[in-house]
């Protein structure tokens, strides 16, 4: 009870109890292993590479397994399932890579939903594989095949994957919210009998 007051008392007072910062993980990546091709994609054609999530999460970053030519790097979006616009990324100039960084800083992504990567008029090497092996988070997985936009003359097949890696915060599954919230339940409930 004592706690619950001194809570109620920073909450009135304006005192701003900010959650720690969280690490970014990697949600899901196809980076490893090694390439087995890179294949060379000129400016025109969008390549659509899809992602389903497990438990929700925010996404901060994304990284691509390419090399471009100088000046070319792609316009990255991101779409939802119905391939619909629903963020931007921006290239990350400070890590020398292929690091993009979600505009605005973050975007929300809902559990088990397919979402696209969107690369738009680029021109370089572009890392594939038809290895589905993947790291990251349960549940998440990354697409088996390409599908090509407006350039039906791209050398990508169906069977290849394009490797990169989302990075974010996972968010707590409900379940486990639920589980937590119960407990402390049943614990203040035990505390207020005796």
């Amino acid at each position: 009870m004592n706690k619950l007051i001194v809570s109620a008392a920073l909450l009135l007072s304006g005192i701003n109890i900010a959650p720690a910062v969280q690490p970014l993980t990697t949600l899901v990546s196809n980076l490893s292993p090694v390439t087995e091709k890179q294949d060379d994609w000129e400016l025109g054609p969008y390549l659509l590479q899809s992602f389903t999530t497990g438990d929700a999460a925010t996404l901060s970053n994304l990284k691509i397994g390419s090399s471009w030519t100088a000046g070319n790097s792609p316009t990255v979006s991101l779409l939802d399932s119905g391939r619909n616009l629903v963020a931007s990324f921006v290239y990350d100039s400070n890590t020398g890579g292929t690091s993009y960084n979600v505009q605005g800083g973050s975007f929300a992504l809902q559990s088990s939903s397919t979402y696209f990567v969107q690369l738009a008029n680029g021109n370089g090497y572009l890392n594939v594989t038809t290895t589905t092996t993947e790291t990251g988070l349960p549940s998440w997985t990354i697409g088996n095949g390409f599908l090509i936009g407006d350039d039906s003359s791209a050398s990508f097949q169906s069977s290849q994957i394009m490797q990169f890696s989302l990075s974010g915060v996972p968010e707590p599954a409900t379940s486990s919210l639920l589980a937590v919230g119960l407990g402390l339940f049943t614990l203040a409930r035990r505390r207020s009998r005796a």
